[in-house]
């Protein structure tokens, strides 16, 4: 099947959620002024709305939420890294009990999000930040994909399974069963991401403790965890081909719902066959060390430590000096 080539990763903010989410007194000309400045390409200013364009290793910036919380290190309202906590955990579980997905889709991690609002811009944002984070670090799903649920449509604990191609669910936006194989044949989303399970007779599914079906990833969300305004707890889940990429999309999206106003829980995941217990997401900052004449060599500046570390702050990382200042400690949370 050939691929469609990744469209350019684009986002629709408007002004007056930009305002609340940045500054009530910001000013759109300063707004426009600075936004090159965090690596991004204005495409269009129609009277409230900014459309933006934004580089696919800038993950971070693939929501409102995004580009307000570097917006709001650049204007000096708030530096440093970002503001998170998690709630604590959710006493919530997902089970890998067949092996067979190990060679499949061999990770998935989840995290719950508890006590939120969503409206129609918030839902919006999300569905968009989801698909760009699809078609980039998920490698156009290859590589990870993303399933957001309904968490009180779900029965603990969750399973992570394969099943054979006769097995039917109701996919998202659709009114009746479909088999794996009908999906996958007849369904446009099953036609365009299909060519990632075909060299498999098995396919990966998520299901709760009774039967429900939460996703065939990474093709489609079952019909019955559809998430909608009336939504106020949400389940998350990342499956992957690796780890790490897995580990640092649920870190954006986590981040990310924090500062929509949920509470973040972690998830238990535990693996029988390989007696592993796993509670992500993990948020704790990694850390980057760099020396001061190597980055100023880069640059073509001649910038101090001090310098540096403003720069890096402003930046939304936090920062420290360390031999004799010579060198820096930067801390960053997720790839952002």
């Amino acid at each position: 099947m050939a691929q469609e080539r990744a469209k350019v990763p684009v986002v629709n903010i408007k002004f007056e959620r930009l305002k609340r989410l940045v500054s009530s007194g910001v000013k759109l000309n300063k707004v426009l002024d600075i936004l090159p400045f965090i690596g991004i390409d204005i495409e269009d200013v129609n009277k409230d709305v900014v459309r933006i364009e934004y580089n696919p290793n800038r993950p971070d910036l693939s929501s409102d939420y995004g580009v307000a919380r570097a917006l709001r290190g650049l204007l000096d309202i708030e530096t440093g890294l970002p503001k998170f906590k998690l709630a604590g955990r959710s006493g919530l579980a997902v089970r890998i009990e067949d092996a067979a997905v190990r060679k499949i889709r061999p990770y998935l991690i989840a995290l719950v999000a508890k006590n939120g609002r969503l409206d129609d811009e918030v839902l919006r944002q999300l569905i968009v930040m989801q698909e760009d984070l699809h078609n980039g670090v998920g490698r156009r799903r290859r590589k990870a994909s993303i399933g957001i649920h309904n968490l009180d449509a779900i029965q603990f604990p969750v399973t992570y399974k394969t099943v054979s191609g006769d097995y039917s669910f109701t996919p998202l936006g659709e009114s009746s069963e479909f088999s794996i194989d009908q999906i996958l044949k007849d369904l446009e989303i099953g036609r365009q991401y299909g060519y990632i399970l075909s060299a498999f007779d098995r396919y990966p599914l998520i299901v709760d403790s009774v039967g429900t079906v939460l996703s065939l990833p990474p093709i489609i969300n079952g019909q019955a965890t559809k998430v909608h305004e009336r939504c106020r707890n949400l389940f998350v889940e990342v499956t992957a081909t690796d780890q790490e990429t897995a580990e640092d999309l649920l870190a954006i999206l986590a981040t990310t719902l924090y500062d929509a106003g949920f509470e973040i829980r972690t998830v238990s995941i535990v693996d029988a066959g390989r007696n592993k217990k796993n509670e992500t997401p993990h948020m704790e900052p990694k850390v980057i060390s760099a020396d001061v004449g190597y980055v100023n060599s880069i640059l073509g500046l001649k910038l101090d430590a001090k310098q540096l570390i403003s720069c890096l702050k402003k930046s939304r990382l936090d920062a420290k000096a360390v031999n004799d200042r010579k060198k820096f400690s930067a801390l960053f949370r997720g790839i952002e």
